[in-house]
C-alpha cells in the first residue's frame, strides 16, 4: 500500500488543453451558469455546424474540468454527429479527445480507449506526429488503469520512439519516467529505481518541479519495496518539502501519506502520529473527485492497527479503500488492500477470514503479475534498443555521404593545402571505420537471407517432388489403368508410400519449427519415458530397418526425464532417419543411455563409414543445407533442442558414427 502519485497527475498533459481553455473561467456560480446557457443556446439556435460543434466541445470541457463527466459525455455525444458534418479532421479528433477524457474520468476505460483510437487514426492521417505521441502516451495511462501493463508498455515505447526524434526535453523525461513506472508495477523495483534516478538531474536543471515530485515519489516507493528505510525516508521527506514549495495541497496530502506508510512499514512510531495528522489536515482541503482516496483509507486503517489496535475501525477503513479500488478497477491497490485486511484479521485472531482473504489476494496477484507479461515488457525494451541501433546505422550512412560531399568544397590556396590534406585523411579513416561497421552488418544480414532463401528453395523441391510423383502416378492410373502390370504397380505404390511418409515427417518438422519461431512459443514440458518415445518413433522406421536387415539394439532399462514431447520426437526421428540412411545392409544401430550428476546422455550409434570431423560440425550449420546429404532435418532438430536446453553432438567413432543427445535435470530412473 504505497501512496504513489495519482492518476489525476498522470493525465496532466492530457488535460492541459482543458486547463488552458478554462483559465479565464470565474468561480462565481452565476457566471458558470451564464456561460453554459450561452453555449446551449448556440447549440440549439445557431445553424452553423462549426459554431454548434465548438459549443458542444466547450460544454464537454467545462463539465470535465468541474468533475461532472456524465453531463460532459451527454453533450459530447449529442454534438458528435454535428462535428462529423463539419468534415474538419482537427475538430473531430479534438472532440474524440474530450470524449476519451470524460469516459476516463467516468471510469469507462473501454470507451475511453475506443475514442482515443479514433482520434489516433485522424492524427496519423494528418501526420501530426507530436499529437500521435501524446495519444499513445494517454493510451498507455488508461491501459495502466486497467492493469494491462504489457499493452501499457507497448504504447509507452511507441511514444518514446517518436519523442526521441521530435520531442523536447520535458517530453522525453516524462515518457522515460512513465516507462520506469511500468517496471515498478511489474515488480522490477531496482530497474524502476535506476530509471527514475537517471532523470532527476535533468528535472532539476530545467526546473520541472511537478515531474521532480513524481520522480521523488517513485524513488521513495522503490527504496521502500527494497527495504532500504533510510533512503526511503530521505526521498519521502524531500517530497514533503517540494510539495510545500509547489503550494499544492494534493501533493502535500500524498507525500505525508507516503511518510505515514513508511512509519508503519518500518515501525517508526515516533513520527507516525504527526504524519497521520498531516494527512487528515490536507484531506480536508481537497475535493473528493480530485483523487483516488483508497490509499488514504489504507493509511488510516494501518494507523489503527499499529497504534490504537482498534481492529474493527481498521477494517472499516480498509473496506472503504477496497470498495474505491474495485470501483476504479485499480487492481494494484486492491491487491495491497486485501493483504492489509488479511493481516488485520490475523492480528485480531480471526484466522479463518485471514486465510480466505489471503487466497483472494493471491488469486488477484496471479492475474496482475505474470512471467509472460514481464518477459513481453523486457522484449519490448529489446526491440526498442534494436530499432534505436538501426536508426544509428542510418545516421552513420548519412554522415558518410555528408563527409564525401564536404570534400568537394575543400579547395583553396597553397596556405590551406596542409589543412585540406589532414582533413581528407581524417575523413577517409572515419569513412573506412564506418564502412567496415556497415559492411559487417550487411554481411551478417546477407548471410542470414541467403540461408533462408536456400532453405526454402530446398523445401520447395522436397515438398513438391513427392506430390508431383503421386500426381503423375494417379494421372497414369486414370488414363491407362489396364496397361500397368501388377509388379510395376506394387513397386510404384511402395515408392510413393515411402515418399509420402517422408513428406509427412518433413511437414511435421516444419510445423514444430515454425511454431518455435513465434514470440509466444513456450515448450510444453512433462515427464517422458525413453522407452515409450523410442517405440513411438520406431513405428515409422521399422519397414526401412527390416528392408536393410539392420540389427537394432535398444536399452534394457528405461528412465524418465522432463522435457517437451513433440521436440524430442522430432529430434529422435531425424537422428534415427540419418542413422538408417548411413547404415549399410546387415549393419547395426545401437541406442543406449548413461547419466552422471545432473546430466544424462542418450547415445545413437550406427555402423558404417564414420562421419568426418569437419562434416560433424557442418551438419548443424544452416549455411550447409542440401537435400542430397544432411538436409535440414538435423538442423531443425538442433535448433529445437536448444529451446529446451538439450545439446546434440555428432562424433566419428570406431566403425561408425555416434550421435549424443545430452539432457539436463534427470527426474527419475525405472
Amino acid at each position: 500500500m504505497i501512496l504513489s502519485h495519482f492518476k489525476f497527475f498522470q493525465r496532466k498533459k492530457f488535460k492541459l488543453l482543458v486547463l488552458l481553455v478554462f483559465v479565464q473561467l470565474t468561480c462565481n456560480a452565476q457566471e458558470k451558469d451564464r456561460d453554459t446557457n450561452v453555449w446551449i443556446a448556440i447549440f440549439k439556435n445557431n445553424p452553423d455546424f462549426v459554431k454548434k460543434s465548438i459549443a458542444t466541445q466547450n460544454l464537454a470541457k467545462y463539465y470535465n474540468y468541474y468533475y461532472q463527466p456524465k453531463r460532459g459525455i451527454y453533450w459530447a455525444k449529442k454534438g458528435l454527429p454535428i462535428v462529423k458534418k463539419t468534415e474538419v479532421d482537427s475538430i473531430l479528433w479534438r472532440h474524440y479527445d474530450y470524449l476519451a477524457s470524460l469516459y476516463d474520468a467516468d471510469l469507462d476505460y473501454n470507451q475511453s480507449i475506443h475514442c482515443m483510437l479514433l482520434s489516433l487514426e485522424l492524427k496519423k492521417k494528418a501526420k501530426r506526429w507530436k499529437l500521435v505521441a501524446g495519444t499513445y502516451n494517454d493510451l498507455g495511462v488508461v491501459y495502466g488503469e486497467k492493469s494491462d501493463f504489457v499493452t501499457q508498455a507497448n504504447y509507452y515505447y511507441k511514444t518514446k520512439k517518436i519523442y526521441d526524434q521530435i520531442g523536447n526535453v520535458e517530453d522525453i523525461t516524462s515518457i522515460n519516467m512513465n516507462i520506469a513506472g511500468t517496471y515498478y508495477k511489474q515488480g522490477f523495483y531496482q530497474k524502476s529505481l535506476d530509471g527514475y534516478k537517471k532523470e532527476i538531474p535533468t528535472l532539476k536543471k530545467h526546473k520541472f518541479w511537478f515531474n521532480l515530485y513524481i520522480g521523488y515519489s517513485y524513488i521513495a516507493n522503490c527504496y521502500g519495496k527494497l527495504k532500504q528505510q533510510d533512503s526511503a525516508f530521505h526521498y519521502a521527506l524531500l517530497n514533503t518539502k517540494l510539495s510545500i514549495q509547489m503550494k499544492d495541497d494534493i501533493s502535500s496530502f500524498e507525500s505525508w501519506g507516503r511518510v505515514a506508510y513508511f512509519c508503519s512499514e518500518f515501525d517508526h512510531f515516533q513520527d507516525y502520529s504527526k504524519a497521520i495528522d498531516s494527512v487528515i489536515f490536507y484531506s480536508k482541503k481537497i475535493s473528493y473527485e480530485e483523487i483516488d482516496w483508497s490509499d488514504y483509507y489504507n493509511s488510516l486503517g494501518t494507523y489503527e492497527v499499529k497504534i490504537t489496535h482498534n481492529y474493527s475501525k481498521a477494517l472499516e477503513n480498509y473496506q472503504k479503500s477496497l470498495a474505491i479500488s474495485k470501483n476504479r478497477s485499480n487492481k494494484t491497490t486492491e491487491l495491497e488492500t486485501l493483504l492489509l485486511i488479511s493481516k488485520c484479521y490475523e492480528n485480531s485472531g480471526d484466522y479463518k477470514r485471514a486465510q480466505e482473504t489471503m487466497r483472494e489476494a493471491y488469486s488477484l496477484k496471479e492475474s496482475i503479475l505474470t512471467n509472460e507479461s514481464r518477459s513481453k515488457i523486457a522484449e519490448m525494451q529489446t526491440r526498442y534498443e534494436t530499432g534505436k541501433k538501426e536508426a544509428q546505422i542510418k545516421i552513420l550512412n548519412k554522415e558518410n555521404k555528408l563527409k564525401q560531399q564536404t570534400t568537394y568544397f575543400l579547395f583553396g590556396g597553397l596556405a590551406l593545402l596542409a589543412f585540406i590534406i589532414i582533413s581528407l585523411i581524417r575523413n577517409n579513416k572515419l569513412k573506412q571505420k564506418n564502412n567496415k561497421k556497415l559492411s559487417n552488418l550487411n554481411d551478417a544480414l546477407d548471410e542470414a537471407n541467403q540461408s533462408k532463401v536456400k532453405l526454402f528453395s530446398i523445401l520447395s523441391h522436397d515438398l513438391r517432388s513427392p506430390v508431383s510423383g503421386l500426381y503423375t502416378y494417379l494421372q497414369l492410373l486414370k488414363m491407362a489403368p489396364t496397361k500397368m502390370n501388377p509388379e510395376f504397380r506394387l513397386l510404384k505404390e511402395e515408392q510413393l508410400a515411402n515418399n509420402i511418409e517422408n513428406l509427412l515427417n518433413t511437414m511435421e518438422d516444419l510445423l514444430i519449427w515454425s511454431k518455435s519461431q513465434m514470440d509466444s512459443f513456450t515448450p510444453e514440458k512433462k515427464t517422458l519415458s525413453l522407452t515409450e518415445l523410442l517405440q513411438c518413433v520406431l513405428k515409422i522406421y521399422k519397414p526401412s530397418i527390416t528392408q536393410k536387415e539392420i540389427t537394432l539394439i535398444l536399452p534394457e532399462d528405461d528412465f524418465s526425464f522432463y522435457s517437451d514431447e513433440n521436440i524430442l520426437q522430432t529430434v529422435f526421428r531425424n537422428i534415427l532417419s540419418n542413422a538408417i540412411k548411413h547404415t549399410p545392409e546387415h549393419g547395426n544401430i545401437r541406442i543406449s543411455w548413461e547419466s552422471e550428476d545432473q546430466k544424462s546422455r542418450i547415445l545413437f550409434f550406427n555402423s558404417g563409414i564414420p562421419i568426418q570431423d569437419l562434416e560433424s560440425t557442418k551438419i548443424f550449420d544452416w549455411n550447409q543445407i542440401n537435400s542430397q546429404n544432411s538436409g535440414y532435418g538435423l538442423k531443425i532438430s538442433h535448433m529445437l533442442a536448444e529451446k529446451v536446453n538439450i545439446h546434440i553432438f555428432a562424433n566419428p567413432v570406431s566403425e561408425g558414427t555416434l550421435f549424443t543427445v545430452e539432457i539436463r535435470n534427470l527426474t527419475s530412473k525405472t
